[in-house]
């Protein structure tokens, strides 16, 4: 049984799923149907442009904060590629604190040297990104760090694609990073997320949530082959799993099985995997 919702096909990047749980068990549930971890800023912006899903959702992305040091944004989170450092982030914010996941600064000084490695990038490649500021402050649609988050969704050939063009109302969005204070006063690195608010609200980057505990949205995305244009290998469109429950429910119609009340149901799955492929 499928563990995630499935909203929409978005030709170019593939199917769109979405999770309304605590963060671990959401990474556990987008795994189990095949989704590596939470969309990035890129993939929401596109399917924004591109579909019908315009809403907040959690991101793969990661604020990494130091006392006296500037912010650095991870591409890849570590609470997405650990999940023990994903629970202990859900902890942390279920007793109103930020996940701080060392004692002696040694993940920050990890992220630093990666973030200062990859500044010769262009922002789009970059794994991480110090940014200029450590409190609030506003992302410009040319900045390096609007080109990191949003990559290929801004500056397009055609405006009517273009992120900041159809869902930004001026040249920057807001960034709402973790109160400077609760940094300074950490004993070591804080790792938390990014929330990508939906365009009603400025399309937020939010960084300060204490929110990992609760049911909330994040999207995730099954690739096709055309929406793997920044990756190095296509995704199947299904699983193994799923085409073999298709065909169970097949044989259950051809053999007459499926009560009345349940055909419609057992159909309407049977057409959605069909459409999946015909995309």
């Amino acid at each position: 049984m499928a563990k995630t919702e499935v909203l929409e096909y978005v030709k170019g990047i593939g199917e769109v799923h979405r999770s309304y749980d605590p963060f671990d068990k959401q990474l556990a549930d987008l795994r189990e149907d095949g989704i590596k971890s939470p969309v990035s800023v890129r993939d929401a912006a596109y399917i924004r442009v591109h579909g019908h899903n315009t809403n907040y959702t959690r991101t793969c992305h990661a604020p990494v904060c130091a006392k006296d040091s500037p912010v650095i944004v991870a591409r890849m989170s570590l609470l997405v590629k650990n999940m023990e450092m994903a629970e202990q982030a859900v902890q942390a914010h279920r007793n109103s604190q930020y996940p701080v996941v060392d004692d002696d600064f040694r993940i920050y000084a990890q992220w630093e040297k990666i973030a200062k490695q990859d500044a010769v990038k262009a922002p789009e490649k970059r794994r991480a990104i110090i940014l200029p500021q450590r409190g609030n402050y506003r992302i410009n649609r040319d900045s390096d760090e609007a080109r990191f988050f949003f990559q290929d969704t801004i500056h397009t050939p055609n405006s009517d694609n273009d992120y900041f063009v159809k869902f930004v109302k001026g040249d920057s969005i807001p960034v709402l990073q973790i109160p400077v204070s609760a940094v300074d006063s950490a004993n070591g690195t804080i790792v938390n997320y990014v929330g990508f608010d939906g365009p009603e609200v400025e399309s937020n980057l939010y960084f300060r949530g204490r929110n990992l505990d609760v049911d909330y949205r994040a999207l995730g995305v099954r690739k096709s082959a055309e929406g793997t244009s920044q990756k190095n290998s296509a995704v199947l469109l299904y699983t193994q799993r799923e085409l073999t429950q298709t065909l169970s429910i097949l044989e259950e119609i051809r053999q007459g099985k499926v009560r009345i009340s349940d055909l419609k149901g057992k159909v309407a799955k049977v057409a959605q995997f069909l459409q999946r492929l015909k995309q």
